[in-house]
C-alpha cells in the first residue's frame, strides 16, 4: 500500500513500471529528494496507479524539476490521478517569472483532482496564488508558506 523511495538517486522511473510490477493497489508513493526529470516522454509515470493512488510526495526534487517543460509534464501526469487526496510539492524552487507563471497556471487549471484535500507548495518561489486553487473543491489544507506572495489575492 505504501512505497517509499525517498532520498535515492532516481532520475527517472521506468515507463509503465507500476503497471508491469502489478502495484495497482498502491495508495502512497514517496519520491522526495530524488533528482527526477519529467520530460514529455515521462507522461506515464503513474500508469497503473490512476485508480488507487491517494498520496504523492514530490518534494525537494531539485535541480531537475524547474524547467517549464518538466513542470507541465509533471502536472499533466498528476492530472491522471483521480483519487489523489494528498499532494506535496514543497521545496522545488519553481522560480516562475510572470510569463511562465501564466503558462503553468493555464495547465494547472486543467487539473481535475476532485478528491484533493491536502496541497503543500511551500518554498516554491511563487509570487502569486495559483489560479487552479479555485477548482479544488475538496481542499481542506493548503500550505503556501515561504514563498514570495505579496498579496493574499491576485
Amino acid at each position: 500500500l505504501k512505497l517509499n523511495l525517498a532520498r535515492n538517486k532516481l532520475r527517472s522511473v521506468t515507463e509503465n513500471f507500476f503497471k508491469m510490477t502489478n502495484m495497482s493497489r498502491l495508495e502512497e508513493l514517496v519520491l522526495d529528494r530524488n533528482p527526477l526529470s519529467f520530460t514529455d516522454s515521462y507522461y506515464s509515470i503513474f500508469d497503473g496507479l490512476e485508480a488507487s493512488l491517494k498520496s504523492v510526495y514530490l518534494s525537494n526534487l531539485n535541480p531537475v524539476v524547474p524547467s517549464v517543460i518538466s513542470k507541465k509534464t509533471l502536472m499533466n501526469s498528476l492530472n491522471r490521478l483521480k483519487k489523489l487526496e494528498i499532494l506535496k510539492l514543497n521545496n522545488n524552487n519553481y522560480d516562475l517569472d510572470e510569463t511562465e507563471n501564466e503558462t503553468i497556471h493555464h495547465d494547472l487549471i486543467e487539473l481535475n483532482l476532485p478528491d484533493l484535500q491536502v496541497l503543500e507548495m511551500a518554498n516554491n518561489n511563487l509570487v502569486k496564488l495559483p489560479n487552479f486553487l479555485c477548482n479544488l473543491k475538496s481542499l481542506k489544507s493548503l500550505d503556501l508558506s515561504s514563498n514570495y506572495l505579496t498579496s493574499p489575492f491576485s
